[in-house]
């Protein structure tokens, strides 16, 4: 009977722990704030649009890769199909983006995706089609990865024309 209730014992111990572990080692995966808009200008290349994200993680991110896709609903026997097409950022892949720092006078844990194609024309509304943004991140300490998405749905709530404000903010002016 003591043996039974040592091993009970050492079985319970070992799940608590397991938990415990799980959740302070969950802790350490990046959180990041992707921004419900993104805006749009134009230079002397043309028109462009950006989306913005901030690493609100106490340590820096680390491989950050990015897609920005157009998923348009396709009707056919039996159901609906979604095709996605990548539109081409400037840049998909970051090494590193510095830790959330309210003192940083450079927002460095701020960082703009820009893409080139003309999302205004491409994303036809009328077939509820979206955009979708992902993002998957890599914490520097403990290397647990995490996955985000921001997804759009109507140009008017979410294309807005100016730039997005600076450092900790994800509006658009």
């Amino acid at each position: 009977m003591g043996y039974l209730y040592s091993a009970m014992l050492g079985l319970l111990s070992s799940l608590v722990a397991s938990v415990v572990f799980l959740y302070f080692i969950s802790r350490l995966r990046p959180k990041l704030l992707i921004s419900p808009f993104i805006s749009f200008n134009e230079d002397e290349k043309g028109k462009f649009f950006v989306l913005k994200l901030i690493n609100k993680t106490s340590r820096p991110i680390i491989n950050i890769r990015c897609r920005l896709n157009l998923v348009v609903p396709k009707s056919v026997p039996g159901g609906l199909i979604f095709s996605n097409r990548n539109l081409k950022l400037e840049r998909e892949e970051v090494f590193l983006i510095d830790k959330f720092d309210k003192q940083d006078k450079d927002a460095n844990y701020a960082w703009r995706f820009v893409c080139r194609e003309d999302i205004e024309t491409e994303w036809e509304e009328k077939y509820g089609s979206y955009l979708i943004f992902r993002v998957i991140a890599t914490d520097s300490l403990s290397s647990l990865s995490r996955y985000y998405s921001q997804r759009f749905f109507t140009k008017r709530d979410c294309l807005r024309k100016g730039s997005h404000r600076f450092g900790n903010d994800l509006n658009v002016e």
